[in-house]
């Protein structure tokens, strides 16, 4: 005879029934939880990084802004916080009027080097400064390095680049230290200050100069062909640095020269364009 199994009490099968149906809300409440938050991270991630591109843009552009507003109002101590302390090749400074406008920006997929192109108008030119600025240890873009070419053709920017031919002999020259340059081109025209006249000059076509009371002076030269007479004129006493940079993109050579001069003090330089690659600008100095 088989022993009788006592069935459980009615209330056991209601409170099992219960436990059961908890399980399965807490289990279903926790799943939508999990996929709640990963549908809502999925979905803000990209919207956060298409923002944060954009504000980087923003953020680069206006550091380019107020760096050539801060050199229309000749507020050194601003354009001064906003360069690198390694700078190379700071942009050219203008101390007559000019306009600016930004072009493009585009930033490395690093996202710790940025490139910024900026058209300047000064006296109906069109000078092309394409700035290098790079992100410091705080976050806030620097520039530190600057190429400017004189353009006159009307193309979009970035796609300026592989429009200029190497035959154009671009070059740009910066000076600083206690000195003014004047330039001389083959023609025998100049561009630069005539110290003897105290004023600046302007002759030569396809040369750029900022002027003798910019913080760096700069020669944008486009069409360096033949032999060019560059002089250097002191007005005050100590060592001033030339920088000769070639805009060419085979043959990007870059160079500092140092000397002494004193107020009045001439040093003359012949300037040749090197017919060799990897060369850079020919600078032989008269004696």
């Amino acid at each position: 005879m088989q022993p009788t199994v006592a069935s459980p009490p009615k209330s056991k099968h209601w409170l099992i029934l219960v436990l059961l149906a908890l399980i399965v809300v807490i289990t279903g409440a926790f799943g939508f939880f999990i996929y709640q938050n990963y549908h809502s991270k999925y979905k803000t991630d990209i919207p956060a990084t298409s923002q944060q591109v954009k504000t980087q843009n923003n953020s680069l552009e206006n550091t380019v802004a107020a760096f050539f507003q801060a050199v229309q109002a000749e507020d050194k101590k601003t354009v001064k916080n906003l360069l690198s302390e390694n700078v190379n090749n700071v942009p050219s400074l203008y101390t007559q009027d000019f306009s600016f406008a930004i072009k493009e920006s585009k930033i490395s997929s690093s996202s710790k080097k940025a490139y910024v192109y900026v058209d300047l108008n000064v006296s109906e030119q069109i000078i092309e400064n394409v700035l290098v600025l790079i992100k410091n240890d705080s976050g806030h873009w620097l520039i530190i390095d600057s190429q400017s070419v004189v353009l006159s053709e009307d193309v979009p920017p970035f796609a300026r680049q592989e429009s200029q031919s190497s035959d154009l002999k671009r070059v740009l020259l910066t000076l600083v230290g206690p000195a003014d340059f004047y330039l001389t081109s083959p023609e025998g025209t100049h561009t630069g200050f005539n110290a003897e006249a105290q004023k600046q000059v302007s002759e030569i076509a396809d040369v750029g100069y900022n002027g003798p009371e910019a913080i760096i002076e700069t020669l944008s030269i486009t069409g360096l062909l033949g032999v060019w007479e560059l002089n250097i004129i002191g007005n005050g006493n100590g060592e001033y640095q030339l920088g000769t940079e070639l805009i060419d993109n085979k043959n990007h050579q870059t160079q500092i020269i140092k000397n002494n001069t004193t107020k009045g003090a001439i040093d003359s330089f012949i300037l040749e364009y090197p017919y060799e690659t990897g060369k850079p600008l020919q600078v032989t100095e008269v004696k």
